[in-house]
């Protein structure tokens, strides 16, 4: 990347190294790191939703808010490069590394809701869709669940766990993670990925395939 300091978790890496490397069709390099496509286990839970209760924001550490050059975005942002394929990509990135709390900057101190939740960052926008990245497994996996260690997290008042729930599948929530989807191809296409499992994920949710189950999409 362009030399910035990056004091808190980098979410351009996760997003490159879970979302993007859970779904495309085609290796790609990063430094000296090669990611290479895997099958891809399509769970039922993909179509749930999710509750996102006010006084919590157990969700909101902080790290990098990030987004595409097209993207609306809040104040605050600035443009840097990631590499990959040898190539340079542009992000606009908000680092918050003048945040001298333990929650994210955006949270209000009133009931922890996001100020910028109509132009949150990708990292946010796409949970609670998970990619769980194959390793005792041969494929990767992708659908909707509540988080792993959800009792270690720290809510906004300093107490422990979280209050989201999973809820399920309905027409809504359907809709949503399809919006979830076409988001995530804006960034693999800007990051040169053109070749992914998304439109196989779309026709999964859009023509209700997950009510008859999961599904793996073979390399």
């Amino acid at each position: 990347m362009k030399k910035t300091k990056v004091v808190h978790s980098d979410s351009v890496n996760k997003i490159v190294f879970t979302y993007l490397a859970a779904v495309t069709k085609r290796p790609f390099q990063v430094k000296d790191k090669t990611v290479n496509p895997m099958p891809l286990l399509v769970s039922h839970t993909l179509a749930r939703g999710y509750t996102c209760p006010p006084l919590c924001g157990a969700c909101c550490p902080i790290f990098s808010l990030d987004y595409l050059p097209f993207e609306d975005m809040p104040k605050g942002v600035s443009e840097r490069l990631f590499e990959l394929d040898g190539k340079h990509v542009q992000v606009y990135s908000d680092l918050q590394n003048d945040n001298p709390g333990s929650h994210c900057g955006h949270l209000t101190e009133l009931d922890a809701r996001c100020e910028i939740h109509l132009v949150r960052p990708f990292s946010c926008d796409f949970e609670v869709i998970r990619c769980y990245m194959g390793k005792a497994l041969p494929y990767n996996r992708i659908g909707v669940g509540p988080y792993g260690r959800a009792h270690a997290l720290t809510k906004f008042d300093s107490t422990k766990g979280t209050l989201c729930t999973i809820q399920e599948p309905t027409a809504d929530s359907v809709r949503d993670n399809v919006r979830k989807l076409r988001r995530l191809e804006m960034w693999t296409t800007h990051f040169g990925l053109t070749e992914t499992w998304i439109p196989d994920l779309i026709k999964y949710l859009e023509e209700g395939m997950w009510q008859d189950g999961n599904k793996i999409l073979e390399v």
